[in-house]
This record gives C-alpha cells, sequence and structure tokens, in this order.
C-alpha cells in the first residue's frame, strides 16, 4: 500500500490481512520526463485552433496565467514561450495566481532568464492599483482582473486539468475567474462555496467569456503529481480532450465506502499548501463512512492564518461556522470542511507543522509512519486518494 506525502516520497504499509483496500488518482496516464518539449510540441499542434506563432500580430501584448499548481509549472510555461514568437510580441508577462508561493516565482524567472524580458508577478488580490475592470455580470456586480490580463492581446490560462465535482470551478473555461479576481469577490465565493460545498461555475464561465479566451493550456496530472499530458487548444477543443482524459482515470466500481481513507497530497512545496489541503477534504468526505477516519498525508509547512485558528475556539459548532464564513479569509474553506468533518467522525493532518499547532485545531497529529500502520491494522476497509488535491467527485460512486 503506497501512500503519498510530498515530493518523491512514499511510504510503503502492508495491508491487514482482511482489509479491503481501493485507490483513487487523477489519471492512469505514464509521466512525461521531457515535459518542456511534450508542452513546445503542443503548442504547435493546438486542438481546433492554428499554432499560437501564428496567433500573434506584430506589436500584441501577450498575458499568461498560470495556476502554480501546474505539475513541473516552470517547465510547461517555458515550453510555451518557446513557441511564441518574442521577436513580434511587444510584451510579455507570465502572472501566478495568489496561492503561488515566491519559490515558484524565482524558479519561473531562473527558467526564463534566457528567453527575452518576461516579467513573472504573483497576482495580489488586494492590490487596487494592479486590478481593472471588466465589466458587470448577469448579476450587476462588478468583475475585476488582474490588469495585466485585461490589457493584453492575448491571454493565454495555464491550468491544472481538473475532473467534474472538484472545489474548484470547472476550468476549461480558462480558470482566470476567480483565481484573478478582487479580494472582495474572492471572499463572497469563498462564502458561497462553504454554503454549497462546491463553486458555481458560472461566474467563472462568463468572465472567461467578458475577457474573449480563445485558448488556453491544460495540463494533466498523473497520481505523483507529474505531468501525463499538456493539451493546448480552445476551451472546447480542451474540455472534450481532458474530460476524456481526466474522468477515464477515474475508478468506479466501487460499491461501498471505507472506514479509513488516506487523503495523500503528492508534489513539491508549491503543493504544500491548506488550499490543497481543502481540495484534498473536499474528496475524502465523500468516500469516508460516517464515524470513519481521514487522514491528508503531507509535507505541509504553511502557517494557521485566522479562519483557522477559530478552530481552537470553544463556541458552538454553529456559532464557529458563521465566524469562519463571515472571515472568508484564504483559509476559510479549509477551515470549514475541518469544522464539518470533525463533527462527523475522525480527522488526522500528517504535515511538517508542530503537533500542538494541529492538535489546538481539534484534530490528530500523525508524527510517524508507525502511527500510519497502527491506523490500517485498526481498520477494515481502506481508500487512498493519490494528489487528492487534483481529484473530484463527479465520478465517485
Amino acid at each position: 500500500m503506497r501512500i503519498g506525502i510530498g515530493h518523491a516520497e512514499t511510504v510503503e504499509l502492508p495491508p491487514a490481512g482482511a482489509m479491503e483496500m481501493w485507490e483513487f488518482h487523477p489519471d492512469r496516464g505514464r509521466r512525461i520526463d521531457a515535459v518542456r518539449e511534450v508542452a513546445r510540441r503542443a503548442a504547435a499542434r493546438p486542438e481546433d485552433y492554428p499554432p499560437l506563432a501564428e496567433a500573434i500580430v506584430d506589436g500584441d501584448a501577450v498575458a499568461l496565467a498560470v495556476d502554480p499548481n501546474v505539475p513541473h509549472v516552470a517547465e510547461v510555461v517555458a515550453g510555451i514561450v518557446d513557441t511564441l514568437p518574442r521577436e513580434r510580441i511587444g510584451s510579455l508577462s507570465v502572472v501566478l495566481s495568489e496561492e503561488a508561493q515566491e519559490a515558484t516565482a524565482e524558479q519561473l524567472r531562473q527558467i526564463l532568464a534566457g528567453l527575452g524580458e518576461i516579467e513573472v508577478t504573483i497576482h495580489d488580490p488586494a492590490d487596487r492599483e494592479s486590478l481593472g475592470y471588466l465589466a458587470a455580470n448577469t448579476a450587476a456586480d462588478p468583475i475585476y482582473l488582474n490588469r495585466r490580463l485585461l490589457d493584453a492581446d492575448l491571454v493565454l490560462p495555464i491550468i491544472t486539468a481538473r475532473p467534474a465535482g472538484s472545489l474548484d470551478p470547472a476550468n476549461f473555461d480558462g480558470g482566470v475567474f476567480p483565481a484573478f479576481a478582487d479580494g472582495e469577490t474572492q471572499r463572497r465565493l469563498r462564502g458561497e462555496t462553504i454554503d454549497a460545498a462546491g463553486q458555481d461555475d458560472r461566474e467563472a464561465a462568463e468572465a472567461a467569456w467578458l475577457l474573449g479566451l480563445q485558448v488556453l493550456v491544460a495540463v494533466v496530472p498523473t497520481a505523483d503529481a507529474h505531468v501525463a499530458r499538456v493539451l493546448v487548444g480552445t476551451p472546447g477543443g480542451i474540455r472534450r480532450a481532458a474530460e476524456h482524459q481526466v474522468e477515464a482515470g477515474w475508478q468506479r466500481d466501487v460499491s461501498r465506502k471505507a472506514s479509513l481513507v488516506f487523503a495523500c497530497i503528492d508534489g513539491g512545496p508549491q503543493q504544500q499548501t491548506w488550499d490543497n489541503v481543502a481540495r484534498a477534504l473536499h474528496v475524502a468526505r465523500h468516500l469516508v463512512r460516517p464515524g470513519g477516519t481521514i487522514v491528508v498525508t503531507s509535507r505541509l509547512g504553511e502557517r494557521t492564518e485566522k479562519s483557522l485558528r477559530r478552530l481552537a475556539g470553544t463556541e458552538t459548532y454553529e456559532a464557529m461556522l458563521q465566524r469562519i464564513k463571515k472571515d472568508r479569509g484564504r483559509h476559510a474553506l479549509a477551515a470549514s470542511l475541518l469544522l464539518q468533518l470533525r463533527q462527523e467522525g475522525r480527522v488526522l493532518l500528517m504535515s511538517d507543522l508542530p503537533a500542538g499547532e494541529i492538535e489546538a485545531l481539534g484534530i490528530g497529529a500523525v508524527e510517524s509512519t508507525d502511527q500510519l500502520l497502527r491506523l490500517v491494522e485498526s481498520h477494515d476497509s481502506c481508500a487512498i486518494i493519490r494528489s487528492a488535491q487534483f481529484c473530484g467527485i463527479g465520478t465517485l460512486p
């Protein structure tokens, strides 16, 4: 039994004798080694779209809107940039969403350093100067997006292909909203997501349409958070190719839920965030029996902010949930899911955080692989979700 606990780290646990075990993961495809070359070839032959080099007019401003959770994101971005006619482009910028760590931005700057003048920034939803007005949506709410995207002649999103039922809105329309929106919009949508246990796709699709997105890059992850496939093309072409690829990787023949669920956050430091803990918990709760145990295995080192720290309070469940919804901070989704799941069963977290900091949240801290083994021995069924941050519930039984 292989449990992922971070980048290039797995633990082999022998299952208990009579245990029933199932494994879920985002894709069955083999990992790609030459990621940059594969991305370069995909950009030269998109789905339902001309080669990217032919879609650019002299002097165009080009902006890449990048999900930093894309596996091998620096190599993917470099492969796409390799195909762009740099001598004809007026300006080229790479904008990472707020989830990006500074180390990820620096890695991109280093790999792109020899390719000309390319600006690499992290979107700051609180910086009003970096935002611009796009339009009002059908509900008359104003849409503010990162100004570099609004000013670009060609916006090229680079997204992680996620299956149906992930915590994020459907991103085959472009993945720019709400990732590159203003802070107030993001907070509003977090509150709505907590209420609905998932995000409404309509606003994301509308924002992409208003921005005029015509082409995007979608990266299909493997079970161990590497790259299985790079797709480039129109949103419709990508949706057809990616949905088939992603959904086909999910097992559909499990008739029962498990008493023990391991939700593994595989991948490097960029993957080890509370945002991805929330994504993993969202999937795990649909596989665990009532009263069962969920274990999130990770190398999480990101410290807790206000919404999570509220879990240490002594208020009632209802009062605490209302406070978290009112906070609507970066970690509000993770906090609300932990609050709900610790009411329904047992939640444990394996991380690089101090055990006391984890236990203050009302959940258990796993500090060794021996503890994982003892958990396996005390349950009669187990589900393992590899790279749970990339998974969804759309094809679960």
